[in-house]
């Protein structure tokens, strides 16, 4: 079957022409999309199924609220086009950038002025317009983000439904559309529970290393991560066989598109666990207690529970090793009260449970 439907599928890169914007419309009307729902479990056959388009989709954000941030830059790839067909372009916010956020991606208002961004609306109908000038109006779509259950997903959504008045959009909220996270794809195929050790092992930037070899070039500019994902979503489909159902990567998009995603199911070798380049570094104690030594020259995203968001922001803060967060630990005398204090101030939008936690692994990792 994979092998019919390459045969079927290829997208040519295109240029971005300003083309008149697609009708919003609700998903609930009717829909160009005609092929069988994607919620019926293989209701078509190889020979009836349209070859599926991957898009991996990015975003640059005003916060880190997903109730109320506003985008300021949107990227797609298509991940299974034989041309790195892409589409990228910045948005011109409503309300204010936060400092937090503008230090990690660069897009102050001024930047923004600068490089012609334009309202949401807009640039939200010109990427329709090109997905259907590069994939057509009637192939299913799966859409990737890593961490886009929680963050880009609802993001995008509530954007496009305030952008339009309510209206949904056919491209990301029919039965066109499928998504698939990979963050959690990466967890149940490469993660062990309860595997401390592998709490930083599933950044983008960490599985794209451990994918290619080398690290993201340009990370933060919602292009460049949309690329490192292709490569990512691939690997783990490919290499590391995250769909079983699946022999390659098309076939998996097959599978999403018109069976929906696979059972999920964590790794579950005994001791082990996906530990990333933790497991091929060399790693110095920091006295803590949990039984887990860490690299005080490691990312930060070696401590348990720094995921993506969270680095972003510790870095924007000059936090970017462990060690640089052992010294910030130090210089408040291993007060607990004090270090929340410390990083509440300094990551405004972060969640207290967020801070809460990770003051907690702090004092475990460090010591009281």
């Amino acid at each position: 079957m994979a092998t019919a439907l390459r045969s079927l599928f290829s997208v040519a890169s295109i240029a971005r022409p300003r083309i008149a914007a697609p009708p919003h419309v609700s998903a609930r009307a009717s829909p160009a999309f005609r092929c069988p729902s994607v919620r019926s479990l293989c209701v078509a056959s190889a020979s009836e199924q349209l070859p599926v388009a991957g898009l991996c989709y990015d975003l640059e954000t005003t916060s880190l609220d997903t109730d109320s941030t506003e985008i300021v830059q949107l990227a797609i790839v298509v991940a299974n086009s034989k041309k790195g067909a892409c589409w990228s372009s910045v948005v011109m916010p409503d309300g204010p950038i936060s400092r937090e956020a503008a230090e990690v991606h660069g897009l102050s208002r001024d930047v923004l002025e600068g490089r012609g961004a334009r309202r949401f609306s807009e640039v939200w109908s010109e990427a329709e317009a090109w997905l259907d000038e590069t994939v057509g109006t009637e192939r299913p779509l799966v859409w990737c983000a890593h961490n886009g259950a929680r963050f880009d997903r609802p993001i995008l959504q509530r954007s496009i439904l305030d952008a339009f008045e309510g209206a949904s959009s056919t491209h990301f909220s029919s039965e066109r559309a499928t998504f698939v996270d990979s963050l959690q794809l990466a967890r149940d195929k490469l993660g062990t529970p309860g595997q401390r050790s592998a709490a930083g092992a599933f950044t983008l930037g960490w599985l794209y290393e451990d994918a290619t070899g080398t690290p993201i070039r340009g990370a933060h500019d919602a292009l460049a991560d949309c690329e490192a994902l292709s490569a990512v979503w691939k690997w783990l489909i490919e290499a590391r066989g995250a769909d079983a159902r699946a022999s390659d990567f098309q076939e998996h998009l097959q599978h999403i598109a018109y069976a929906g995603p696979a059972p999920r199911r964590r790794a579950s070798k005994p001791g082990g666990g996906y530990l990333g380049r933790q497991a091929r570094a060399p790693r110095t104690g920091t006295g803590g207690g949990t039984g887990v030594d860490l690299d005080t020259d490691a990312d930060v995203t070696t401590m348990p529970g720094v995921g993506l968001q969270l680095s972003k922001r510790l870095n924007s803060q000059g936090i970017h090793t462990v060690g640089d967060l052992k010294e910030q630990w130090e210089e408040r005398e291993r007060d607990p009260v004090e270090m929340k204090k410390y990083l509440a101030s300094k990551m405004i939008g972060i969640p207290s449970i967020a801070v809460n936690k990770l003051v907690k692994m702090v004092r475990q990792e460090f010591g009281a």
